[in-house]
């Protein structure tokens, strides 16, 4: 038994120092991403007022500035990814307030997207505190990926199952394949990298409540879909 409790205590100590290396090597990392980028943007930003640059070099200098934001994008999401799990709680949380928040959201950043939502939903299911997040999160993702200047995105409820609460987030296109394969395989693997963490805080905001999430591509169509446990009322 005390070997026993010795290894146990072993392991957690092990843990704890893996935690706090994870811990201090995201911050940094992040907090460095930031800064230098920001820098490298203000200088994108000067370039761009310049007359002297011909047309392919102010391409150039347009296409380093996405690739800025979008690093910048990531680095704030790891930011946020690391406070939401942090502060992660699961309770009994009412589908409509939540869906009706996620899309508020949406529509203010993108005021020419078409939302589709329920007419109502009263189906009240047990969540992470988060879960508009995940939501708003699965909506804006099937928005960005459309080259539609009015892109559309429905969002359905539906009960498969007595104690289940399924939640469908579909749109034209199709998630890349080599995300996809991350998803399945749990994880990132050297031939499979995704291309952001937003599909991932997806899936940890709806697995912290023991939910399910399925990301599946269906005749030209993307569709992320959450199975949460119902509240009985």
């Amino acid at each position: 038994m005390l070997k026993q409790a010795r290894g146990i205590a072993e392991s957690n100590r092990e843990l704890r120092r893996r935690e706090q290396r994870l811990s201090v090597l995201s911050r940094v990392l992040r907090h460095n991403i930031r800064n230098d980028l920001n820098v490298v943007r203000g200088a994108l930003e000067d370039l761009t007022g310049n007359e002297s640059l011909t047309a392919a070099e102010a391409d150039l200098v347009a296409a380093a500035a996405r690739h800025a934001d979008a690093v910048i994008e990531t680095a704030e999401k790891a930011r946020y990814i690391q406070q939401t799990i942090g502060s992660s709680e699961v309770e009994p949380t009412p589908l409509g307030p939540v869906i009706e928040r996620a899309v508020e959201e949406v529509r203010s950043e993108h005021p020419n997207a078409r939302i589709r939502t329920p007419d109502s939903s009263d189906q009240v299911v047990l969540a992470d505190v988060n879960l508009d997040i995940a939501l708003e999160e699965a909506i804006r993702n099937g928005i960005v990926h459309q080259d539609d200047p009015a892109p559309t995105v429905s969002v359905a409820v539906s009960t498969p199952a007595s104690e289940r609460v399924r939640v469908e987030v579909r749109n034209p296109g199709s998630i890349p394949d080599h995300e996809l394969r991350c998803f399945r395989e749990r994880g990132e693997t050297p031939l499979a990298h995704g291309s952001g963490l937003g599909l991932w805080l997806v899936r940890w905001i709806v697995e912290s409540a023991h939910g399910t999430v399925e990301f599946a591509n269906d005749d030209d169509r993307t569709r992320v879909r959450f199975d949460l446990y119902r509240v009985a009322d």
